[in-house]
């Protein structure tokens, strides 16, 4: 008897390191691949900010911010119950979710779209709000392609695609800039194609984990009673903060939502630490809940919770030490 539990205590003893390396090595390729993410994001922004004019720069703030506020509502219907179930369900169980989500996200860019040209109307910019449109579709569906990915703990798979998403658009933006050609249409069109290009990829990585998709209608009310709290939370949260540069262009003008939108690109530094934690750590909780319960759950959201406010730390030192050099 005391051989047995002896033997059973030891393989969970190494059931549990093993989970814990697991857990590690996957919050270093979320924040690797976030870091790319965030670095794509933060130099297309700084290139356009210096290569266009202050009032174009305005109009492009006000637009990427609202599909910002956009892709939050994307992120919590579709991309958080997408996290969720795919993590606790086998493989084959997540295949029909994975495409089903896929279509989902077509179905439910049509709306969202429709939201960012009629803003482009009211800003008197309306074929630029088509552009804005069909980057939106790309982005969001390498979005959940590549969400999908890391629900199966495979946030390293996911580094490809993102390179070739965000790198590359923020390369490709600057060769247009050196070259004097560059325009906000131009930077939409460049977010599309390189959005589409990555989420052909991050797809064709989850071919052996995507079905055909089946009962949509059943698939979106799953979704929705998942995510539905998550999209009050994050709207909340978000829509101060994208409504701030909308405010300062109706006051103040363009000029206003551009400055404000310089000063706030200093605050790239902390965003691969806070957005790959909600990558890796919704997957990991639900799927520590669903194994050993809720304490499990609350154990792993807390280790990566310590890690990340650790490394914010470095972040927000950084800003307070620098202020004057980095603006």
């Amino acid at each position: 008897m005391k051989s047995t539990m002896a033997t059973e205590i030891k393989v969970r003893k190494i059931h549990g390191g093993r989970l814990r390396s697991l857990l590690d090595l996957q919050g270093f390729w979320a924040i690797g691949d976030q870091a790319i993410v965030s670095l794509g994001n933060f130099l297309t922004t700084i290139i356009l900010a210096r290569s266009v004019s202050t009032e174009s720069y305005g109009v492009w703030t006000v637009l990427f911010g609202l599909m910002l506020f956009l892709n939050s509502v994307h992120a919590s219907v579709i991309v958080y119950p997408l996290t969720v179930i795919t993590a606790t369900s086998e493989p084959e169980e997540s295949k029909s979710k994975i495409s089903g989500a896929l279509v989902l996200t077509l179905l439910l860019s049509l709306p969202l779209g429709l939201v960012v040209v009629g803003a482009a109307a009211f800003v008197g910019v309306v074929e630029l709000g088509l552009w804005a449109w069909l980057a939106l579709i790309c982005w969001q569906l390498q979005e959940t392609a590549r969400r999908a990915l890391m629900a199966r703990f495979s946030c390293r798979k996911a580094l490809l695609g993102d390179a070739i998403s965000y790198l590359c658009q923020a390369g490709l933006v600057a060769l247009l800039s050196r070259s004097g050609a560059l325009t906000l249409e131009w930077g939409f069109g460049i977010i599309a194609a390189t959005c589409g290009f990555a989420a052909i990829a991050q797809t064709l990585q989850l071919r052996g984990h995507i079905g055909s998709p089946t009962s949509l209608r059943a698939l979106a009310q799953r979704f929705w009673k998942t995510g539905q709290w998550v999209l009050w939370a994050d709207m909340t949260s978000n829509f101060g903060l994208q409504a701030t540069p909308w405010v300062l262009f109706l006051i103040r003008g363009a000029g206003a939502a551009a400055g404000y939108q310089a000063i706030s690109n200093l605050l790239g530094l902390s965003h691969p630490v806070m957005l790959s934690l909600g990558n890796v750590s919704v997957p990991a909780a639900a799927r520590a809940r669903v194994k050993e319960g809720f304490a499990a759950a609350r154990r792993v959201a807390l280790v990566h919770a310590t890690q990340g406010g650790l490394l914010l730390l470095v972040a927000f030192g950084v800003l307070i030490a620098f202020p004057k050099q980095l603006l």
